[in-house]
């Protein structure tokens, strides 16, 4: 019974991973779209940033 019970919650926890992560990527090309440059900018600044130099 286990077994047969144990693919479910582990489909259902795939597909929510899936659906979150593609909704935010949704959301981040939304916002690319609307103000491509500040956010790239932005990604910039926090790229150089977390460089060690």
């Amino acid at each position: 019974m286990l077994p047969q019970m144990m693919p479910l919650p582990w489909l259902m926890v795939f597909f929510l991973i899936f659906f979150f992560f593609f909704s935010v990527s949704l959301i981040l090309n939304f916002f690319f779209v609307s103000s491509e440059f500040v956010c790239k900018e932005k990604m910039v600044e926090k790229f150089f940033v977390k460089m060690p130099w």
